[in-house]
Order: structure tokens, then sequence, then C-alpha cells
């Protein structure tokens, strides 16, 4: 531990050594229509758009929110997509939307079996070729834990940034996670080294770096977006997963199914515990708007990122051209909501509120360790109160856009909803 926090620290004061420049002198902005949150202070946004025929690199694909992205670029733009993907073409066919593999057909989709994990095809010119053609990135690839986390969560990061053609690209959008920053803006490094996951640590060490790569660059026009998702919902997330059946009668029998009618429905939590979610369709709208709208006063932002709490290093100066965003839906939602939108969901009956049993001394049983559970979801359950919600957080409304899912029902049915060939063959072809 006392090495990584070495290595994390040598980053940020190298960053700091780097930076030159005065500190950026930042703005009020008004609130996008429908905005609940209190507005922040925060730098120029995006304030130009990519061509409509842009070459855009994404990686992770294969996963939730990448595959929503690609929907969502090839929809909506004239853009073509570099994708990497292990396994080529083969697998990516295999296993992508058939809006996707027609995209691949009509050649608006270039496939390249990179394997992220393993550094394949990472430090050779292959990668340097092929983000040196693009417009902007996108990367959202992520290993959830393991021997992998480290390389495709930070090496592949960093390698793809290190590729960039300074004369072409204009846009970087990477994908974080709201989990390794605090409701205040302030990075959770240490709390992440100590006590985090192979994903939550790699995650958080990815974002000092990024920020270190990105000084490099600085003197170039890159702008880079970094996106903060909360709870992501989709058809290929977590709970999509264990939400999607291709019968309506094994619905019945999946494990959230049995929990929510044998036991969460008759919990009951305080209102105080509250979070936020973001389907995975309406962050892919959130990305296409950075990419290809002139983004107006008209957002809100979170405060600057703290990438150096005052326990770990002092303060540093970051890369100008660097936008923080929260990707989540308002108002909060609390365990009651959870509830009410599972019993909707599975035509279950909501319980009388005197037939439930509180659920905190449940809680209070894990963070004593009487229950046994992860180091980080200890840090997060003593913390239940104040680290899970974001007055700043942004929606697709804040950017002039409609949000696929605004309130956690119709997230949870759209995480179980399958495009139909037809429906995808459709869209893209009325793109084109």
């Amino acid at each position: 531990m006392q090495c990584v926090l070495s290595v994390v620290r040598q980053s940020v004061l190298s960053l700091r050594d780097k930076s030159s420049a005065p500190p950026h002198n930042p703005e009020h902005v008004t609130a996008g229509a429908g905005s609940t949150a209190v507005m922040a202070k925060s730098p120029s946004l995006l304030p130009y758009a990519l061509p409509s025929r842009a070459r855009i690199l994404l990686t992770g694909s294969t996963g939730c929110i990448g595959s929503h992205i690609a929907v969502e670029l090839l929809t909506h733009t004239d853009c073509t997509l570099e994708l990497l993907v292990r396994g080529g073409t083969l697998r990516f066919v295999a296993e992508a939307d058939e809006a996707l593999r027609n995209g691949v057909e009509l050649g608006r989709v270039h496939v390249h079996d990179v394997d992220l994990a393993a550094g394949q095809g990472l430090e050779n010119e292959q990668l340097r070729t092929i983000v040196g053609i693009c417009d902007a990135l996108i990367l959202c690839a992520a290993s959830w834990g393991g021997d992998t986390a480290h390389a495709v969560n930070v090496a592949s990061v960093l390698a793809t940034i290190r590729a960039v053609n300074k004369r072409r690209c204009r846009k970087i959008v990477y994908f974080s996670t709201a989990s390794v920053i605090a409701p205040q803006g302030r990075l959770l490094i240490q709390e992440a080294i100590r006590w985090g996951t192979d994903y939550i640590r790699s995650k958080a060490i990815a974002l000092v770096e990024l920020v270190k790569a990105m000084s490099d660059i600085s003197e170039t026009p890159v702008s880079l977006t970094i996106v903060f998702p909360t709870l992501v919902l989709g058809r290929r997330s977590h709970i999509g997963k264990a939400l999607d059946t291709d019968a309506a009668a094994k619905m019945n029998h999946s494990p959230l199914y049995r929990g929510a009618k044998y036991a969460l429905r008759f919990m009951h939590m305080e209102s105080a515990v509250r979070a936020h979610f973001i389907h995975a369709a309406d962050c892919a709208q959130v990305v296409r708007r950075l990419l290809f709208c002139v983004v107006s006063a008209s957002f809100k932002t979170p405060a600057r990122i703290d990438l150096t709490p005052p326990t770990l290093v002092p303060s540093v100066q970051q890369p100008s051209q660097t936008a923080y965003l929260v990707l989540g839906q308002q108002p909060p939602f609390s365990y009651d909501d959870v509830v009410r939108a599972l019993c909707r969901l599975y035509g279950l009956r909501v319980p009388s509120r005197w037939l439930r049993i509180p659920a905190d001394p449940l809680l209070w049983l894990m963070v004593h360790r009487l229950i046994p559970v992860d180091p980080w979801t200890r840090y997060c359950l003593r913390r239940r109160r104040e680290l899970f919600v974001f007055p700043q957080a942004v929606r697709p409304e804040d950017f002039g856009g409609i949000s696929v899912a605004p309130d956690l029902y119709t997230a949870l049915e759209q995480s179980r909803t399958r495009f139909t060939a037809e429906q995808s063959t459709r869209e893209i072809s009325s793109a084109i």
C-alpha cells in the first residue's frame, strides 16, 4: 500500500511541477430547464462541436455503456467508429446488437483486434495508427477486478492517450466512476487505495495518471471531459442481466424476483440514505451532445475535482481544458423508491409500513464487522448518509435532451428490454 501511495504522490507532484500557467478563472453558469441542483463554478465545457462525419475511437463497445454509445452515435450522427475489441470482428459481430452489425456492413464501424487486458496491441504502431486518424476518443472500457484491472483501467487508458495525434484529435471523453469522489468533488484516493476493490483502486489511480498525461499535451486544443456515472442501469449492466429474460415465465424464477418477493419489500431503510442512477442510454445521449453539440451556458457542472486531498499532497494546478460531470437522474432515489419500482415491475403488492422491518440494524452489523462484507462496502455503509448524493449531477435534460429513463421504474423496465432487429435496422437506415 505504501508503494502505491508513493507512486501516486510522485505522479501528482510531477503534475504540480509541470504546471506553470496561472489558475483558471471560473465563471458562473446557469441551470438548464428542469434543473434542481445548486450551481457551481466551472471552466468552459466543450464550446465547439465535432463535424458530423468525424471519426471516433471507442473502447468498451461490447459493454453496457459502450454499446449504447455506439448505437447512439450511429443513429444520430454520420460519424465513423473505430472500435477496439478483443477477438476482432468475429467476436464483435457475435455479441453486438443488430444496429452495430448493420453499421459494420455499411462500413461505418471498423473493428480492430486489440486485447486491452493483455496489453496486446497497446505499445506498437497499430494503436498509434488507429488513434492517429481519430477526431475524438471515448474511453469506457473497464475491468471489474482481478489481474486485468490495472491493465484495462490504467495502462490501456494511458497508452491510448499517449498515442493521440495532437494535430487532429480535439475531444476526449473518459468514463470514471462516481464511487471514487465525494459529493464535494474530492477524490477519495487514500480511501480507494486502503479499502477499495481492484476496480475502485485502479479507477482512482487512473484518474490521477490521466490528468498527469493530459498535462503533457496541454498546449494543444485537445479537451478532456471526465464523466462520473452513478449507479448505471441498462441491458448489459449487472442489474440488467438479472432482469433480462428471454421468456416472461422465467422472470418469476430469477433471484431478483425472489429477493423482492420474500425479503426486499418487507424491509425499510431511513429516508436519509439516497443515491442516484443513470441509464446507459442516457449516458450515451450526454456523450453525443458533448461531442456534436455546442454546449451553451445552460448546463450545470460539479465543482472542480480535487485530485490531491490535503492529507496526501498539496493542491496542484490541473489542465484548464478539463471538465468534470457527474451523471445521475434527479432527485436521488430512496430505498422505498426501489421497493415501489420492483413491486410495480413484478406485479407485487407493497406491504404496509407496519409490516416492514428496519434494515438499519443489519447495516450496523455490517459496519461493525459482525456480518462479513468487503472493506469498501463497509466504508461506504459507514458514510451512507453523505456519500451517494451529488446535487450537481447532470442528465440529458441539462443539455437539451430527453431522458430515456427519467425514473427508477422506467430504468428497470428498459434494462430488460432488447432492441428488436427491425427497430435497429430502421433507426440506422434512417440516419444515413
